[in-house]
């Protein structure tokens, strides 16, 4: 039996230009996704080392926007969708969205009861740490499936992406090929623009640590070609 490698720690220094590298790749493959589409392969794998949380990974833009005390709140939607709040999983078997969907049900065809509803739905909006919506937030649902943002990364990364491919997909991941956003296919679309609030959080915080002079960015947030 071969002796255990001893492991020495990276200084935070070291963790934050390795956490710029990852923004790099992911803003390259971002940006070059439209013109190739197979880029979502490298997108969801650098999602995974930078936000994405298991056992044996830890979400290394995450963990370093919380050492350094850098917040980045997800705000609930825009117009149309101005009176909901940000869909989470499990949002179904939650009692308070049960019981709106119950008086939605009941007021059907009156519009001054639905638009009292949707008053009540509305004052249920807040916003959410990039962490918590990360986790818990509704990023795709495939009946009866919910999938969080970190588990469609970590779905796409680990069975078709460019950290490993599968002989075999979940089923709903297979099924959601079938529905097109916009030309692709839905989950894609949805981890695309998922990449593009990852990368915003993250050119944030680098230009925080720089405008701190706690670290000096070197390419992150400029244009690829």
């Amino acid at each position: 039996m071969a002796p255990k490698k001893p492991r020495i720690p990276r200084s935070t220094e070291e963790l934050i230009a390795s956490c710029e590298d990852h923004l790099l790749f992911l803003q390259e493959a971002f940006e070059r996704f439209p013109k190739e589409h197979v880029r979502y392969k490298q997108i969801a794998a650098e999602l995974r080392v930078l936000v994405c949380a298991t056992r044996q990974n830890k979400p290394l833009l995450l963990d370093l926007m919380d050492e350094h005390e850098f917040s980045y709140d997800v705000q609930p939607p825009g117009p149309p969708f101005d009176k909901q709040p940000i869909p989470l999983v499990g949002w179904r078997n939650d009692p308070v969205q049960q019981a709106l969907m119950a008086e939605v049900e009941e007021a059907s065809g009156n519009e001054e009861k639905l638009a009292a509803i949707l008053e009540k739905e509305a004052k249920l909006r807040k916003s959410m740490s990039l962490r918590d919506y990360t986790d818990n937030a509704l990023a795709i649902l495939m009946t009866p499936i919910d999938y969080s943002y970190c588990d469609l990364v970590l779905a796409v990364a680990q069975q078709c992406g460019s950290s490993h491919e599968d002989k075999e997909i979940e089923e709903p991941i297979a099924q959601m090929r079938s529905l097109k956003l916009g030309g692709v296919e839905s989950h894609i679309a949805v981890l695309v623009e998922f990449a593009r609030l990852v990368l915003d959080a993250g050119i944030k915080f680098l230009v925080c640590l720089a405008e701190k002079e706690t670290y000096r960015t070197r390419f992150v947030g400029k244009k690829t070609d």
